[in-house]
Protein backbone atom coordinates (compact mmCIF):
# COMPACT_ATOMS: atom_id res chain seq x y z
CA UNK A 1 0.00 0.00 0.00
CA UNK A 2 2.70 2.70 1.14
CA UNK A 3 3.67 2.02 -2.71
CA UNK A 4 0.84 2.92 -4.43
CA UNK A 5 0.59 6.13 -1.84
CA UNK A 6 4.23 7.21 -3.64
CA UNK A 7 4.59 9.04 -6.89
CA UNK A 8 3.25 7.20 -9.86
CA UNK A 9 0.73 5.45 -7.92
CA UNK A 10 -0.90 7.99 -6.23
CA UNK A 11 -3.51 8.10 -9.21
CA UNK A 12 -4.09 4.89 -7.24
CA UNK A 13 -5.07 5.81 -4.34
CA UNK A 14 -7.74 8.77 -5.64
CA UNK A 15 -9.63 5.93 -7.12
CA UNK A 16 -9.76 3.46 -4.11
CA UNK A 17 -10.47 6.93 -2.19
CA UNK A 18 -13.37 7.13 -3.97
CA UNK A 19 -14.57 3.19 -4.41
CA UNK A 20 -17.74 3.29 -1.86
CA UNK A 21 -17.47 -0.60 -1.51
CA UNK A 22 -13.42 0.19 -0.32
CA UNK A 23 -14.31 2.80 1.95
CA UNK A 24 -17.25 1.06 3.42
CA UNK A 25 -14.66 -2.07 4.33
CA UNK A 26 -12.20 0.54 5.45
CA UNK A 27 -14.84 1.55 7.90
CA UNK A 28 -16.30 -1.59 9.02
CA UNK A 29 -12.62 -2.80 9.97
CA UNK A 30 -11.24 0.85 11.03
CA UNK A 31 -10.18 -1.01 15.04
CA UNK A 32 -8.51 -3.27 13.30
CA UNK A 33 -6.66 -0.42 11.32
CA UNK A 34 -6.12 1.14 14.31
CA UNK A 35 -4.04 -1.57 16.02
CA UNK A 36 -1.77 -1.33 12.79
CA UNK A 37 -0.73 2.41 13.29
CA UNK A 38 1.57 2.00 15.48
CA UNK A 39 3.36 -1.30 13.98
CA UNK A 40 2.79 -0.58 10.32
CA UNK A 41 2.99 3.08 10.52
CA UNK A 42 4.92 3.33 6.59
CA UNK A 43 1.87 1.08 5.37
CA UNK A 44 -1.39 2.56 7.34
CA UNK A 45 -0.16 6.30 7.83
CA UNK A 46 0.37 7.13 4.27
CA UNK A 47 -2.85 5.23 3.12
CA UNK A 48 -5.13 7.07 5.33
CA UNK A 49 -3.52 10.36 4.64
CA UNK A 50 -3.75 10.10 0.71
CA UNK A 51 -7.48 8.35 1.12
CA UNK A 52 -7.93 11.20 3.17
CA UNK A 53 -6.92 13.88 0.80
CA UNK A 54 -8.82 12.41 -2.16
CA UNK A 55 -11.99 11.77 0.07
CA UNK A 56 -13.48 14.81 1.60
CA UNK A 57 -16.22 12.78 3.90
CA UNK A 58 -13.85 9.70 4.74
CA UNK A 59 -11.02 12.05 6.17
CA UNK A 60 -13.55 13.78 8.11
CA UNK A 61 -14.69 10.43 9.53
CA UNK A 62 -11.02 9.12 10.02
CA UNK A 63 -10.17 12.48 12.52
CA UNK A 64 -13.70 11.54 13.88
CA UNK A 65 -12.78 7.82 14.40
CA UNK A 66 -9.43 8.45 15.92
CA UNK A 67 -10.68 10.90 18.28
CA UNK A 68 -13.34 8.66 19.96
CA UNK A 69 -10.61 6.28 20.34
CA UNK A 70 -9.94 5.50 24.36
CA UNK A 71 -6.12 6.41 23.29
CA UNK A 72 -6.39 9.86 21.10
CA UNK A 73 -2.71 10.53 22.39
CA UNK A 74 -1.59 7.54 20.73
CA UNK A 75 -3.01 9.14 17.31
CA UNK A 76 -2.20 13.01 17.76
CA UNK A 77 0.20 13.11 15.56
CA UNK A 78 -1.79 11.22 12.24
CA UNK A 79 -4.85 13.68 13.22
CA UNK A 80 -2.75 16.12 12.65
CA UNK A 81 -1.51 14.81 9.21
CA UNK A 82 -5.23 14.18 8.28
CA UNK A 83 -6.01 17.61 9.32
CA UNK A 84 -3.11 19.34 6.93
CA UNK A 85 -3.15 16.57 3.84
CA UNK A 86 -5.24 18.89 2.28
CA UNK A 87 -5.00 22.63 2.68
CA UNK A 88 -8.48 23.53 1.38
CA UNK A 89 -9.86 21.74 3.99
CA UNK A 90 -7.74 22.35 6.98
CA UNK A 91 -10.25 24.89 8.89
CA UNK A 92 -12.67 22.51 8.33
CA UNK A 93 -10.81 19.43 9.65
CA UNK A 94 -10.06 21.67 12.63
CA UNK A 95 -13.62 22.47 13.67
CA UNK A 96 -14.01 19.00 12.87
CA UNK A 97 -11.76 18.17 15.89
CA UNK A 98 -12.52 21.47 17.91
CA UNK A 99 -16.18 19.83 17.74
CA UNK A 100 -15.64 16.60 19.24
CA UNK A 101 -13.20 17.95 21.77
CA UNK A 102 -15.68 20.57 22.96
CA UNK A 103 -18.89 17.60 23.11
Amino acid sequence: MSLICSGDFASVLKVIANQEATIEKMKENFDLLTTFVGQKQNIIEPTLIGISMHNEAMGNWIIQRFMNCENTTRFTDLIGKVIVCDPKRVSERLDVMLQRILS
